[in-house]
């Protein structure tokens, strides 16, 4: 086969491969998961044999990720040997043959795979939509709490929240997100943060469901994606990440730690305390 490739070691075809990915998100997050891979295996991607692959996916399995995760994961993997047989890197693909663990589809739907949220936060052609995918994931919001934000509404680094029956409470706002923000602000919309284009008021909801379909559509996005499944996955990844549950519902505006609960236990269906003891 000819190589169609000028790398000449694993760093630089990796480097090559990851340029091909379209989105600044996912090189980031492609490059995370080879690097976890790399490490894990010690070995040139020629030596790499079907046994490595397995031996990967089984470390995952023990560390306690959750099967949308290693499939994430072994994605990454299966993409990386894909693109070095396709360009004449290696003469074979020996990561076609590792089958990826199946996911329960009940909780999957409830879920979007983080590379999907990294290609609508990357591939939106609009500042506006793209800080409102990112208020709904990193904040937890529900559309209409990010609807109703006004400019009024944030101190130093902070935003309080008006919710369901006019609760209120506040989130911490990192500093970046709240930079983002500042440059949508405009003699157009001095007062609501999320406006239709040069007029200042406050967004439909409808807009929103039209934007995320047309961007869904356009990335090439199959899952069923509405604004609340962003709310949803915030409190997964939340609590995947070892976020204190009270804390989670706090922040999410709920008015009971029961219904954070049902986020918890949805996530864990394969899971009993016997999973946590050891002697």
């Amino acid at each position: 086969m000819n190589s169609l490739t000028r790398a000449e070691n694993d760093s630089e075809l990796i480097t090559t491969w990851l340029l091909h990915q379209s989105s600044k998100l996912t090189r980031q997050h492609y490059q995370s998961n080879i690097k976890q891979f790399i490490r894990f295996i010690g070995l040139s991607l020629e030596e790499v044999k079907i046994e490595d692959i397995h031996g990967f996916v089984r470390m995952l399995e023990l560390k306690g990720n959750k099967p949308s995760t290693i499939k994430g994961k072994l994605s990454t993997v299966k993409s990386l040997f894909s693109f070095a047989y396709k360009v004449g890197y290696l003469t074979s693909n020996v990561a076609v043959l590792v089958k990826s663990p199946k996911v329960n589809k009940r909780i999957a739907s409830m879920r979007i795979e983080n590379e999907d949220i990294r290609k609508m936060v990357d591939g939106t052609n609009s500042k506006r939509d793209r800080l409102i995918i990112k208020m709904m994931y990193f904040l937890g919001l529900r559309v209409s709490e990010v609807l109703r934000l006004k400019w009024s509404y944030f101190y130093q680094n902070k935003v309080f929240i008006s919710g369901k029956g006019n609760k209120e409470r506040s989130l911490n706002l990192p500093e970046e997100l709240f930079l983002e923000l500042s440059e949508l602000k405009s003699e157009f919309n001095p007062t609501f943060v999320f406006t239709a284009y040069q007029r200042d008021e406050q967004l439909k909801r409808q807009a929103v469901n039209i934007m995320l379909n047309r961007l869904k559509k356009r990335l090439g996005i199959d899952a069923n994606i509405h604004p609340h499944k962003f709310k949803h996955e915030h409190s997964m990844t939340s609590l995947d990440n070892g976020c204190d549950i009270h804390l989670l519902s706090r922040s999410l505006g709920h008015s009971s730690v029961s219904i954070t609960e049902s986020y918890y236990l949805n996530g864990r269906e394969n899971q009993s305390s016997s999973n946590f003891i050891t002697l």
